[in-house]
């Protein structure tokens, strides 16, 4: 795990995992546990996009066919995020990052800002669960062909995301309990809420 800078400035929850992988359900747990904000990347991005901003409309090509977006667009909504005064103690964030370039940017946003990552774990889901999970959904970006890419996707980017940050792996196929039980247990104790 990334320990670039000191204790002081903000910590930093990721959770990586593949669409439908659970990661929101966590990490809205995770937030009543830790008392810090839940950040999204594709959250900001729809919100960004149903306020039809420059940067949603510039996002929303991409989206909709599950391809990544560029990292410096992603990290710019997700640090202007940050820089809100609810995540002055830190966040947990979920869908970013997604790429090893957008990690290299987060690695110089911790440094820029004192900050750190506290844990980071991996929901490990399988592909076939994945895609049986978010068949049900009901969002652009989950209909059958875009969601097999964006698995596939995440199948790609995820393993070396995980190698760069040693994140803790979870066993993503239990219950929503079962899985926060997991994560809950294996936080770092001296930097509970």
């Amino acid at each position: 795990m990334s320990e670039s800078t000191t204790a002081g400035g903000p910590r930093l929850v990721i959770l990586f995992g593949g669409p439908g992988s659970g990661k929101g359900v966590q990490a809205a747990l995770l937030t009543d546990v830790l008392g810090i904000p839940h950040i999204a990347s594709g959250d900001l991005l729809r919100d960004f996009q149903t306020r039809q901003t420059p940067l949603g409309e510039a996002a929303r090509e991409f989206m909709a066919r599950g391809d990544l977006l560029p990292d410096e667009l992603v990290s710019k909504i997700v640090f202007a995020r940050l820089a809100e005064p609810d995540a002055a103690r830190g966040a947990i964030l979920d869908g970013f990052p997604r790429s090893l370039g957008q990690a290299e940017l987060l690695d110089q946003w911790l440094g820029d800002n004192n900050a750190q990552l506290r844990d980071v774990f991996y929901l490990d889901v399988p592909p076939d669960v994945l895609l049986e999970r978010i068949s049900g959904r009901h969002r652009a970006d989950d209909q059958p062909a875009v969601a097999l890419h964006r698995i596939e996707d995440a199948v790609d980017h995820l393993p070396a995301l995980v190698e760069k940050f040693q994140a803790q792996r979870i066993d993503g196929t239990g219950s929503v309990e079962q899985i926060h039980a997991q994560i809950e247990s294996a936080l770092h104790p001296n930097l509970q809420k």
